[in-house]
């Protein structure tokens, strides 16, 4: 009896190899997206950051929003709104993100939501305290805030009356994974349903999405988020101060070291006033930027189709082999 040219384990293998050819391909292809979809977003920063400095208004145009464009807000903080985005991570050390509504001259209720910076985890716990993992009041049934931190409304005081921020439009507030939200649903991370919370308390949650802050507060928010990059001041003050000097206020783009941030939190102190709480502010404003490096997928790009090269070689090799057996059998 014959022997078959085309063996169970060579139509196997063949079958093997075009997949791992087909799979490594589309790796490749995949890789070569994610480098175009890096460069789209350098484009994008690059462009918003060329663009003049934007004084944001209720009446501002939506297409004047431009994420990563400079841009300054003059209006009147609500810190009892302030909402603590937990997990937040700088130079290693843990800490939270702090967000606040800053009230727009007209009409009343139109906000900004502004990040106001990074504050290590032990700069609230030593103040007040924190208490994770309880419900707030108001909550939807069933669902949890990541926990309220006491203590950190006083804490976080801001000065009273008119104040100009000034900052770097970002589309939305960057998220976190949270594994939470696929078990526990849409809530799991839901800020309670109303705020200011009671005793001064305030939400620690994993994302904030600007629509539920708005239904939370009753404010109306613009459509951008203002990540605030130098300190507030008194409207209408000079800030030459400020401009003058790089400090832990300074670009985004800009790491501070320790005693850089200790030199630059002496100089705000002597020169704002000592009854404005901003002058001793410990908030950092060293934002994170995406990852920009499409190269370094053009180089995974580049290994996969490699493979998928080796793979369809191999393929040809086997195939050629059961050929040849054919044609001698």
């Amino acid at each position: 009896m014959a022997r078959p040219s085309f063996s169970y384990r060579t139509l196997a293998a063949l079958i093997l190899l075009a997949v791992l050819a087909v799979v490594c391909t589309s790796l490749g292809n995949w890789q070569l997206d994610r480098a175009a979809e890096r460069d789209a977003i350098r484009a994008s920063i690059e462009q918003g950051r060329s663009r003049t400095p934007l004084q944001l208004a209720a009446d501002t145009p939506v297409q004047a929003l431009t994420p990563w464009r400079a841009a300054t807000a003059q209006g009147t903080w609500r810190p009892d709104l302030t909402v603590l985005l937990e997990n937040r991570n700088y130079q290693g050390k843990p800490g939270y993100w702090v967000a606040t509504p800053l009230l727009l001259q007209q009409p009343a209720d139109t906000a900004v939501l502004v990040l106001r910076g990074w504050l290590p985890r032990e700069a609230l716990a030593v103040a007040g305290g924190s208490q994770q993992g309880q419900d707030a009041p108001g909550l939807p049934p069933g669902a949890s805030t990541s926990g309220t931190v006491r203590g950190a409304l006083k804490t976080l005081a801001l000065p009273q009356g008119e104040r100009m921020v000034q900052g770097e439009l970002l589309q939305h507030v960057p998220r976190l994974f949270d594994l939470g939200e696929w078990g526990a649903g849409k809530h799991a991370t839901h800020l309670p349903s109303t705020l200011p919370l009671e005793n001064g308390s305030l939400p620690a949650v994993q994302n904030l999405e600007i629509n539920d802050y708005a239904a939370a507060t009753g404010l109306t928010f613009i459509p951008i988020v203002l990540a605030q990059t130098a300190a507030d001041h008194a409207a209408g003050a000079s800030v030459q101060a400020n401009a003058a000097r790089p400090s832990q206020d300074g670009p985004a783009s800009q790491p501070h070291s320790s005693q850089a941030q200790h030199a630059d939190a002496t100089a705000d102190a002597v020169a704002a006033p000592a009854t404005d709480p901003a002058a001793n502010s410990s908030l950092v404003y060293d934002w994170p930027t995406p990852s920009l490096d499409s190269d370094q997928n053009r180089g995974y790009a580049l290994q996969w189709f490699g493979f998928a090269a080796i793979a369809a070689i191999a393929w040809l090799v086997v195939a050629g082999r059961a050929l040849r057996r054919k044609k001698n059998s």
